[in-house]
């Protein structure tokens, strides 16, 4: 099967990789159920979000990669992996900010209860993606929201993937998520387990679950 990158058969590419990805995780003995917590530039991807970088213990510790095309979590660090591109826009104080994100100087409105967690810049400098406790966000180059998604976790880590049609976020709750930039639908969802049989790939439901709270 092909494993290439392209938008329009990649839904397609996933559903019949299911059943193969689902069981294939192995025992990490010592190592608990990531959490993504106290962790910088995460995830690390690469150029066609194929492989997806993250440790499993707060800090940063026990760092593990999992590999889409291998259809396995293998341990250690790819090469040529890609950080979260966080310069190129006037986005300021976004790092565990209470309500005080700004864009070119001008607060963006986000309460103050759901503390904004991470960013991501796309290579053209167009967009911008923002991850907090409860929302993923994204944001045109002026600063304007282009979509909102409820959030399943703490957003702790986003990347957008170079070509612009798919972002990498890092949730609390453990599990890699795979949106759709242009309206934030879930492609994939990904939740690595230290044990032979809790991991686990799949879709998400036909349909999104609805934001919650104030919509900002």
């Amino acid at each position: 099967r092909s494993s290439s990158y392209n938008l329009d058969n990649f839904s397609l590419t996933l559903r019949e990789n299911q059943e193969e990805m689902s069981g294939e995780f192995r025992s990490i003995k010592g190592v608990g159920t990531a959490t993504f917590i106290r962790v910088k530039d995460i995830p690390a991807i690469d150029s066609q979000g194929l492989q997806v970088q993250f440790p499993f213990e707060a800090g940063g510790g026990a760092v593990y990669h999992f590999d889409l095309r291998l259809r396995r979590l293998v341990e250690g660090q790819p090469s040529r992996l890609l950080l979260p591109r966080t310069t190129g826009l006037p986005v300021q104080d976004w790092k565990d900010s209470q309500g005080r994100t700004t864009f070119d100087g001008r607060l963006m409105g986000i309460p103050a209860f759901d503390i904004t967690r991470s960013l991501s810049i796309d290579a053209t400098a167009s967009s911008f993606a923002l991850g907090s406790d409860t929302q993923l966000r994204l944001f045109d180059a002026k600063g304007q929201r282009v979509w909102i998604k409820a959030a399943p976790g703490s957003a702790r880590g986003v990347n957008i993937l170079p070509h612009g049609k798919v972002l990498v976020a890092a949730y609390g709750d453990g599990t890699l998520r795979w949106h759709r930039m242009s309206d934030g639908q879930e492609l994939l969802a990904c939740s690595p387990m230290p044990t032979a049989s809790a991991g686990c790939c799949g879709h998400p439901a036909a349909t999104t679950t609805p934001a919650r709270g104030p919509k900002t």
